[in-house]
């Protein structure tokens, strides 16, 4: 429901009349990004570019720092100049780990390898989805270029993963690079690089215009978990296919694979099942989720899938019932 102007007024007053010292609203314990969807966002923009866009130009990188400057960037209604952003890009590429310290006993604070892990992670959302796709290659100086045509050399930041498909944009000769180190990542089971190398195909899949535009490659590496049932990625190998299902790229004989791999899927991630690892019982929920998904969308064309279609219309979990579209963004 919208508000009047007057309702839209007394919020903005509400929320700006009281200012701390760095000029945010006091005692709203909200991310800056969230004032730039707010009532008063012009006072909230110039706020945002010297907290958010500046710091990280300056040299600082964290992960909630990074997460708040992407989805800040996707809510100004005109990016920062892009010296500001080449200047973030290079303080991402530049970001070194902490060095290991002892755990907290208590477990009230993260291990500097849990805060590696997400600020790595950021760092590859950061750059894939809010910086890269702001910039040209003659955007970049010399060695910003170089650095992201050699990205399997910044070892230290398995998430850049997420950002090859702006690499092949930026740089056609880097496809089979770009193809390359997405399977690699997949490859590798390790969720550091598995779950970015996913973020890089759902931007590969939004690119596609059709079938020859996506690379089989990753499509069949795709079906093939599926059909392997390989995790860790399952759930996201299933999202992934639905992804391509809805954009066309997929062809009768891969659309029969999958049709033949969801019976069994669904038959190793039952409720009562006792073989699976936790990694995998984690999971079980979501990858029943997107056999609905897929069941669903498939099942007319493949009457066979009618029996699951209707399991699952009645799972008790209301998440895996749900068919409601996701948000945008969401891995």
């Amino acid at each position: 429901q919208h508000l009047t102007d007057a309702q839209v007024a007394a919020l903005e007053s509400a929320i700006w009349t009281r200012c701390g010292e760095d000029g945010w609203p006091s005692d709203t314990d909200m991310h800056p990004w969230v004032f730039l969807e707010l009532p008063g966002k012009d006072h909230a923009v110039p706020l945002f570019k010297k907290s958010v866009v500046d710091t990280v130009a300056n040299g600082e990188i964290g992960d909630d720092l990074l997460m708040n400057l992407r989805l800040g960037l996707e809510r100004m209604d005109e990016a920062p100049p892009k010296a500001d952003l080449v200047e973030c890009l290079r303080s991402c590429l530049n970001w070194q780990p902490a060095p290991p310290k002892r755990r907290d006993p208590l477990g009230f604070t993260p291990s500097s390898t849990d805060i590696n892990r997400a600020t790595s992670r950021e760092i590859g959302s950061t750059l894939a989805s809010s910086l890269l796709p702001r910039l040209e290659v003659g955007d970049l100086p010399d060695d910003l270029r170089k650095s992201l045509r050699q990205l399997d050399r910044l070892v230290d930041i398995p998430g850049l993963a997420a950002t090859v498909c702006e690499i092949a944009r930026l740089w056609p000769d880097r496809v089979q690079f770009s193809i390359d180190v997405l399977r690699s990542a997949i490859a590798s089971r390790d969720p550091r690089q598995l779950y970015p190398a996913y973020t890089a195909i759902s931007r590969f899949i939004k690119t596609a215009s059709n079938r020859e535009d996506f690379p089989g490659e990753i499509r069949e590496v795709l079906i093939h978990g599926c059909e392997q049932r390989t995790q860790p990625g399952l759930s996201l190998s299933l999202r992934t296919i639905s992804q391509m299902r809805e954009a066309g790229l997929l062809n009768n004989a891969e659309v029969e694979r999958i049709v033949r791999a969801l019976p069994v899927i669904l038959q190793e991630y039952r409720y009562d099942q006792t073989a699976l690892e936790v990694p995998s019982r984690a999971d079980l929920p979501v990858v029943r989720k997107w056999v609905y998904r897929l069941t669903n969308s498939l099942c007319d064309a493949h009457p066979q899938l009618s029996d699951i279609r209707e399991e699952l219309a009645k799972d008790p979990l209301p998440e895996v019932r749900n068919l409601a579209p996701e948000a945008e963004g969401m891995i």
